[in-house]
């Protein structure tokens, strides 16, 4: 399980697709994420599923990202 600043990351908002491979079920693509922004990656390898439920059974990443600063001087 892939998770953005403690929340969920899908790929797509797709449930099911007719005949197609994927039956709702994708993997969330991290190289979206630039590497400047992240802060710190916890990495969550045994015991994650009691927290976080059956889907992670694999393990849970939770990438957290900098605090964004609008200080414009324009």
């Amino acid at each position: 399980m892939v998770l953005l600043n403690g929340k969920r990351r899908h790929r797509s908002a797709i449930l099911v697709w007719f005949g197609g491979v994927t039956d709702g079920t994708q993997g969330p693509d991290i190289s979206t994420i630039p590497a400047i922004a992240l802060r710190q990656v916890e990495v969550l390898r045994d015991g994650a599923s009691a927290q976080y439920g059956s889907d992670a059974i694999a393990g849970v990443m939770n990438f957290l990202l900098k605090p964004m600063h609008n200080s414009c001087k324009c």
